[in-house]
């Protein structure tokens, strides 16, 4: 989650994930967009017809650019899944930092690995793009 902490609550546990328990991380603006007390933890709210139970909500990190960094929900992945439909296939997007440059490709290799693993699929071409790392 990019160095991102809930300030209410909890984040995702794998036993969420396991038992398609209908819950929800989300962010500031979400909450109060929704209209939701300071502390939204334990408070319900639905996506399209499926309700969802707050259990955690991130830390605030404000605008960018005039977009919020606040305006989101997480939920576990195969519930979200089912929201959208099995035939979707999912976009992930994961990020590291890397101490020394030279370890990357590396890291790279060692990511790839774990991900046909966890997938227990064939080796792709490029599983994790190359391309430039972030400006800050």
């Amino acid at each position: 989650m990019r160095a991102r902490y809930p300030e209410f609550g909890r984040f995702i546990v794998e036993s969420d994930d396991r038992g398609h328990r209908r819950v929800a991380v989300i962010g500031a603006k979400l909450r109060d967009d929704l209209k939701m007390p300071e502390n939204p933890v334990g408070q319900y709210f639905t996506i399209g017809s499926e309700w969802f139970k707050v259990v955690g909500m991130m830390e605030k990190r404000g605008e960018i650019l005039g977009f919020s960094q606040d305006n989101y929900v997480i939920v576990p992945f195969d519930v979200g899944r089912a929201l959208v439909g099995h035939n979707e296939k999912p976009f992930l997007s994961v990020s590291f930092t890397v101490p020394k440059i030279e370890e990357v490709e590396e890291v790279r290799e060692r990511v790839n690995r774990a991900i046909r693993v966890r997938a227990r699929s064939s080796p792709a071409k490029r599983m994790i793009s190359r391309s430039r790392p972030p400006i800050r």
